[in-house]
């Protein structure tokens, strides 16, 4: 396995110890840019991680996606 960040590493054990969730926002053409935050149950922000730290995850295989519309993705862990 590859090597992992200390923010990737923030962010798993969030994932892992709790009911969170990373809602990534694909964005919208120029006006609106990609984002990332790790939400709770109640879609309370908890923390904002970077675009490039999800796509990392992603092709880790640590987490997965869970839930897709239009312009945002859900992911939790593996």
């Amino acid at each position: 396995m590859a090597t992992i960040t200390d923010t990737q590493r923030k962010v798993i054990d969030l994932l892992k110890h709790g009911n969170y969730h990373i809602s990534y926002f694909r964005g919208i053409g120029t006006r609106f840019t990609p984002s990332a935050e790790v939400i709770d149950s109640e879609e309370k922000r908890v923390i904002t991680v970077s675009t490039a730290t999800v796509r990392a995850l992603r092709e880790k295989g640590l987490i997965a996606e869970i839930k897709r519309d239009f312009t945002h993705t859900t992911y939790s862990i593996k």
